[in-house]
């Protein structure tokens, strides 16, 4: 695995990693955004379908809550899992991890330790 070990986990069939960690400033377009625990609720409870994006490119979709990306939420942050299995560019995101990489997919923060497992949080989606 890559440098980025220690915030994105490549599993046997999957990525997990931390989207958003909550009170912790992130800049966005020359903003400073913080996210707040729970922020996210009312998002991930709608039956609406949430895409994971690679550079936040909507030509660039690879997965959605409707096939193989699911989210948790805990008081560090949202969580999210990607089946790798089941998506057409599993490969492409694999490599992309292993080779250090991931800075280009929506969602993914750096230098933050990844739950252990996401079936240990409550899933949200």
């Amino acid at each position: 695995m890559g440098p980025f070990d220690t915030y994105i986990s490549l599993l046997v069939s999957g990525l997990q990693a931390y989207a958003f960690l909550y009170d912790q400033p992130l800049i966005y377009d020359d903003e400073i955004w913080t996210f707040e625990a729970g922020c996210f609720s009312d998002s991930l409870t709608a039956a609406n379908e949430i895409h994971f994006q690679i550079d936040h490119n909507n030509d660039q979709r690879v997965a959605s809550t409707r096939n193989a990306l699911s989210f948790a939420d805990d008081e560090t942050g949202l969580a999210f899992r990607l089946a790798l299995d089941d998506v057409k560019q599993g490969a492409e995101l694999k490599h992309m991890v292993d080779t250090g990489h991931p800075a280009s997919l929506s969602g993914t923060r750096r230098g933050t330790p990844l739950p252990r497992d996401l079936n240990a949080l409550a899933p949200s989606v």
